[in-house]
């Protein structure tokens, strides 16, 4: 067993070389020997000689064109073998992909990973003004539609806990709920209704609807959620659209075993 809390045989250089795996995202997919160095604040040459060794694992690729580094092959195998190993991905897809036809948006499922809410799979609308990307991204868990299901599984002296350990987030709107008291409202309110709805508070423009997918224990595993302009999800159908979200978390969930007669 390893334990993570230990510090005597943490060694220096993988740290570092965990850092520049870390830094990469869907917003930032390449950098430049200059960008990471800096971003990291380590000298040019120890990044060099970290880059040089993550290319040879295949961990991250070099093109010499742009003279920019970005994630290799090797961690795309990788994270496949983790979403195997999880099999919810794999057991949601039909659904997700009825969800995503019946509502004619982009439907993501999303785990819970620290404080954070990870999107580990999408099913993109077929319409054209749509919302891109998230697949592989990292959001907090408080101030997303999705991350709020995860949260409304925990016990309110979890959520308060990990609300002080929260950043609020990097882009804010005018609709954008930073408050820890309604925070927690609105996470009540997804025990309450059985969905969360975040109303243009990551984007102007955009609307997401989101419902719990629980395991045979009754436990909040994961989330599903349709994101769309707010000029298809308008307030009107908010109540619709929730319905069909709420369906297919349901679907799943009897797939990985829940049966909501036995957990009332």
């Amino acid at each position: 067993m390893v334990d993570s809390g230990n510090d005597t045989y943490l060694n220096k250089s993988l740290q570092r070389a965990f850092a520049i795996l870390n830094c990469f995202s869907p917003e930032h997919s390449s950098f430049t020997l200059t960008e990471l160095s800096n971003r990291l604040h380590i000298h040019k040459s120890t990044v060099y000689r970290l880059l040089v060794n993550l290319c040879g694992a295949q961990f991250l690729k070099y093109d010499p064109t742009t003279e920019r580094y970005s994630l290799g092959l090797r961690l795309f195998e990788l994270g496949a073998i983790v979403l195997h190993d999880m099999n919810l991905p794999i057991k949601a897809r039909p659904y997700l992909e009825e969800l995503r036809n019946k509502t004619e948006e982009t439907v993501h499922l999303g785990i819970l990973d620290g404080n954070d809410v990870v999107y580990v799979e999408k099913f993109e609308s077929s319409q054209s003004i749509k919302l891109s990307g998230l697949y592989g991204a990292r959001r907090s868990l408080f101030w997303t539609a999705l991350g709020r299901v995860l949260a409304s599984g925990m016990s309110d002296k979890e959520i308060l806990k990990r609300l002080e350990q929260s950043a609020p987030p990097e882009h804010q709107t005018e609709y954008t709920i930073t408050d820890h008291s309604e925070v927690m409202q609105q996470i009540k309110g997804v025990r309450q209704t059985g969905y969360s709805y975040d109303n243009q508070e990551t984007e102007i423009g955009l609307r997401c609807i989101a419902a719990p997918v629980r395991d045979f224990t009754g436990q909040v595993v994961a989330a599903v959620g349709i994101s769309g302009p707010s000029f298809r999800l308008t307030e009107d159908a908010i109540n619709d659209f929730a319905q069909f979200v709420m369906d297919a978390g349901m679907k799943i969930s009897n797939e990985v075993g829940y049966f909501s007669h036995a957990h009332p």
